[in-house]
């Protein structure tokens, strides 16, 4: 929390995402080299290293400095004031729904694609989830509230405007 206001939210949401794509890749890589180099089937259970656990570790860090608390910080800023209630609670709502499913269907993941698969494929979505914020989330630190709803109102606007409207013309039979 005392890193928001040094760095500001976007880089620090954006780093956490960075840190959590590449811990899950390479948490996914390591099982799959050693599961093949060993002999073992994939999935087995490997040799204790200390690697595992270091990547885990920075997994979790780079989680919990960034894409944990930052949503939370955001939900506030990103709705109108109109509807800002409402829909902060429905992304709350949202977002604890998909972490219990994440959670519920594990096991049945890592039957589909064994365990390096779910850590490659968590790495990839963490990979479009950066992609994602790269090019939608804009920095609201420092700013006011009419300040970032002026942003998105913009945004909205110039994209309407590239769109012609396309006019209906009477026809008579």
């Amino acid at each position: 929390m005392f890193t928001v206001a040094w760095c500001g939210k976007r880089p620090l949401a954006l780093t956490s995402i960075a840190g959590v794509a590449v811990s899950c890749l390479a948490l996914g890589s390591y099982h799959l080299f050693m599961s093949s180099s060993t002999g073992a089937e994939v999935g087995a259970e490997l040799e204790s290293h200390w690697l595992p656990l270091v990547l885990f570790i920075v997994l979790f860090s780079f989680h919990s400095f960034g894409i944990g608390p930052v949503p939370w910080m955001l939900l506030s800023e990103v709705f109108p004031y109109q509807g800002r209630g409402p829909a902060t609670g429905i992304a709350a709502a949202v977002s604890y729904i998909l972490g219990f499913f994440a959670a519920k269907t594990f096991l049945d993941i890592q039957h589909l694609v064994n365990l390096s698969g779910v850590f490659i494929v968590n790495g990839m979505v963490a990979v479009a989830g950066f992609l994602f914020m790269w090019f939608y989330l804009p920095e609201t630190e420092g700013r006011t509230l009419q300040d970032i709803e002026s942003l998105y109102i913009k945004k909205k606007k110039t994209n309407a405007d590239v769109q012609p409207n396309p006019t209906i013309e009477k026809t008579s039979l």
